[in-house]
């Protein structure tokens, strides 16, 4: 177990996807993101596109295509499946401000080869919600996979504001969450296959 979620639980907290709880694992002590967001020292560790006092817009540390943003809200969502139809004028927002940056940085690419999307519990990697802002070609094969949208792990942004202004039923269902997590485990798996078949290629070359 790495020192800091040791000291954590050893504390009474619970650290889980870049976001520190407390026991009860709702009171939200420390979040990553929301660090980087304040620009506390030394949070910032990749280039920032842009900010304004609703949202900042970062590379991730693992860039996946020709251009990858987040757009990260400074208010505290936990992930997608959490968000309320109060959402939706942040959530247009942050689409609006993640087609702005990928228009600054590729300006011949037209609206229809971006691709806005959110990954969904239990796939998502950081507990604070974030849109990935892409233009394709993705760099690997396993990248390409991890962001295929209408998948169970990865939803469009329509899909998303479309399934938070209904309300569908399927939100919090026990069945679909059991299915998420057996799927991620099927990713993680062929993650762990593409991972170590690039570098048996890399020892043969």
């Amino acid at each position: 177990m790495p020192c800091n979620l040791l000291n954590a639980a050893r504390m009474g907290n619970l650290l889980t996807k870049g976001v520190t709880y407390e026991a009860d694992n709702v009171t939200i002590k420390r979040c990553l993101f929301c660090d980087i967001a304040a620009d506390k020292q030394g949070s910032r560790k990749t280039p920032i596109a842009y900010e304004d006092e609703q949202v900042v817009v970062f590379a991730p540390l693992e860039k996946c295509a020709l251009e990858h943003w987040l757009v990260v809200p400074r208010a505290h969502i936990r992930n997608a499946t959490t968000l309320q139809p109060t959402d939706l004028p942040i959530l247009k927002y942050m689409r609006d401000v993640g087609y702005q940056v990928l228009k600054d940085k590729q300006p011949d690419v037209n609206l229809s080869k971006m691709q806005f999307c959110f990954h969904i519990e239990p796939f998502n990697s950081i507990a604070h919600i974030h849109l990935h802002c892409q233009v394709p070609p993705f760099i690997t094969p396993i990248s390409a996979f991890k962001y295929k949208e209408g998948t169970s792990w990865c939803w469009s942004h329509d899909a998303v504001c479309s399934h938070v202004a209904i309300e569908t039923t399927t939100r919090g269902c026990p069945a679909t969450a059991c299915y998420c997590k057996a799927f991620r485990w099927i990713y993680l798996f062929i993650k762990s296959l593409h991972n170590w078949w690039t570098i048996l290629c890399r020892v043969q070359k």
